[in-house]
């Protein structure tokens, strides 16, 4: 039920909460408390984020879990924390396939013949552009202790991206960075306009930059 509604609403948060509540409960029958257990995302900025069908949601994740050591946890104000978070968090992913890096490890000529066997006259790049190639790719969200837990700059020093298909983000630097230099990451487009960034971040995430960049228009 809690897929099928998440499916037919196209949310997919109550999904991704279930997940981190499963997470806790794993800890806490290891012997961690409930406070250990959540620590693991309090490096994450949250906020309480409303939704017109969270009361059902909870009800259907109490019946997911079924766990009474969580009866302290599942409540409608923590549901709408991580909620929040997710909102103000997550990683788009993109993983390829097997059969992209199958493909991709082929000699040229190999790659040739592996095409021509799905079809004719086209080359192993434009092969990987169809609409065939990229069914077979998934699109995901993920929160990662280090790459979401960095400051926000609108002139940043290092990238995100995700490669591959083990569903592992990569921190890239975006320009040389000194030692001891804190590392800051763009939660918006940095090219947007100064008004436009400062809206966006104001209201998701409810500070105004004090980057280099921003200072200078004020």
């Amino acid at each position: 039920m809690l897929i099928k509604l998440a499916r037919d609403t196209g949310k997919t948060n109550p999904i991704f909460i279930s997940r981190m509540l499963a997470m806790v409960v794993q800890s806490m029958r290891t012997g961690k408390s409930l406070v250990d257990a959540m620590e693991v995302f309090t490096t994450f900025c949250s906020n309480i984020e409303e939704g017109p069908q969270d009361i059902i949601y909870l009800q259907l994740l109490k019946q997911v879990i079924n766990d009474p050591t969580m009866d302290a946890v599942l409540n409608i104000e923590n549901f709408r924390r991580l909620n929040g978070m997710i909102l103000r968090n997550t990683q788009r992913l993109n993983p390829v396939s097997n059969f992209h890096l199958y493909l991709n490890g082929l000699p040229e000529a190999e790659q040739y013949r592996v095409v021509s066997t799905h079809t004719k006259d086209i080359t192993p790049s434009d092969f990987i552009q169809t609409d065939y190639m990229q069914q077979l790719c998934i699109s995901g969200t993920g929160m990662f202790s280090l790459g979401n837990s960095m400051n926000h700059s609108c002139i940043p020093n290092v990238i995100s991206a995700s490669c591959g298909n083990d569903c592992r983000i990569t921190m890239v630097a975006s320009r040389s960075i000194k030692k001891g230099e804190e590392l800051f990451l763009s939660y918006i487009d940095e090219d947007a306009s100064f008004q436009e960034r400062n809206k966006i971040l104001k209201q998701m995430y409810y500070f105004d930059c004090s980057c280099l960049k921003c200072i200078s228009k004020q």
